[in-house]
């Protein structure tokens, strides 16, 4: 009888033994697949773009602070000083006999043509207006160029002696 009880003794061991066993396999295969998900979520997850917008801010807010900088007129005025001028009634005139106005706007078309249009390829609206009104027209500075996604615009108002004007580039982003 003591031989009986010891082989009902051993398989109710046994199973209990196979029974833990298959527990831990459940749970090593949960484990697993837990692993399989989170790996695709994070490895197969959408880059953000916030890099590329704060990129795309200040390469438009420098763009235009380093253009209103730059000296022109054989370095005695900026861009800054004769679009302020040609708001105010064109007094300046450069060495080469042109206006504030037209000296402003051919060396902005260079700076564009030369980044903007050239090695960046990118569409922009650059608008220069005094108390709302445009002052002078500048190359693709139309409303509806930025038909893709646009950027954070610069946007630099100027004091005037009769009112304020503001200088305004807009990069479009095309992604």
């Amino acid at each position: 009888m003591c031989i009986t009880k010891m082989k009902t003794i051993r398989k109710l061991t046994n199973k209990k033994a196979q029974m833990e066993i298959m527990g831990l396999v459940v749970i090593v295969i949960l484990v697993a697949l837990g692993m399989l998900f989170a790996i695709k979520y994070f490895a197969f997850k959408e880059p953000s773009d916030t890099k590329q917008k704060f990129v795309y801010e200040e390469q438009t807010s420098n763009m235009l602070a380093a253009m209103l900088k730059t000296n022109i007129c054989k370095g005695k005025e900026t861009i800054e000083s004769l679009l302020i001028d040609c708001a105010e009634g064109e007094a300046i005139i450069c060495n080469n006999g042109k206006t504030s106005c037209q000296e402003a706007n051919d060396t902005i078309e260079s700076i564009i043509l030369g980044t903007l249009e050239g090695p960046w390829n990118q569409n922009y609206q650059f608008t220069v207006k005094k108390d709302g009104t445009p002052i002078t027209q500048f190359p693709k500075s139309g409303v509806d160029l930025c038909y893709e996604r646009a950027k954070k615009a610069a946007v630099q108002p100027l004091p005037l002696r009769t009112g304020t004007m503001v200088i305004k580039l807009n990069i479009c982003s095309k992604v």
